[in-house]
């Protein structure tokens, strides 16, 4: 923020800082620069700090995770509604540009390519 003329500083705002700029310093410069130094300088413990945060983040990441697949597999998969029999899928001969994929015994996946051009077209 910068000020052109004295209308726009607050009022007393010259004579404030004239008085504070009068007074003799608290310390002198050298204790003034060696305390300033010290709190600018890393401390240990703020290095520890600085992933502690992270490695708690993660662990409970993990936890959750590792409490969430036990669960799941204490549970067991669902039962089968009755009267519901395993379906058997018969696929056929399949276009060249069609790639069968299959996620489970019962879930395949198409994948559909771009055909290919034929005879040196391009």
């Amino acid at each position: 923020m910068t000020f052109q003329d004295d209308d726009d500083w607050p009022d007393g705002f010259a004579d404030a800082l004239r008085r504070h700029a009068a007074r003799t310093p608290s310390l002198m410069p050298a204790e003034a620069a060696r305390r300033l130094r010290e709190r600018l300088e890393p401390r240990p413990e703020r290095r520890y700090r600085q992933w502690l945060a992270p490695a708690a983040a993660a662990a409970a990441v993990v936890l959750a995770l590792a409490s969430a697949s036990r669960m799941r597999h204490e549970d067991g998969p669902a039962p089968r509604p009755r009267g519901v029999e395993r379906s058997t899928v018969v696929v056929g001969p399949l276009p060249d540009n069609i790639v069968l994929w299959w996620a489970d015994p019962e879930t395949p996946v198409y994948f559909i390519l771009p055909s290919t051009p034929t005879g040196g077209q391009s």
